[in-house]
């Protein structure tokens, strides 16, 4: 029973500063105007992530096709050569 009462008190300190940190960022703003930029702010994250690592694919794709290229080019020019 104390090793519960103890967590749970833990808890609700760490709710507390939670709460205190999120007041503090807020300031001004209204509770309902701050409730709605955090799914903003979670979906642009997501976003970001998601389009970054579309990019580094198309870079690794576009890195793969220049080599098979410079491969096939050096392949006609040796052929050229005979």
């Amino acid at each position: 029973m104390v090793f519960t009462n103890n967590k749970e008190t833990k808890r609700a300190n760490l709710h507390k500063a939670i709460l205190k940190i999120v007041d503090d960022i807020r300031g001004a703003v209204d509770g309902w105007d701050f409730k709605t930029c955090i799914p903003c702010f979670l979906f642009h994250r997501f976003i970001s992530e998601d389009l970054v690592e579309y990019i580094k694919n198309i870079v690794e794709r576009e890195c793969k096709l220049r080599a098979q290229i410079e491969v096939i080019v050096a392949d006609l020019e040796g052929q050229g050569a005979q």
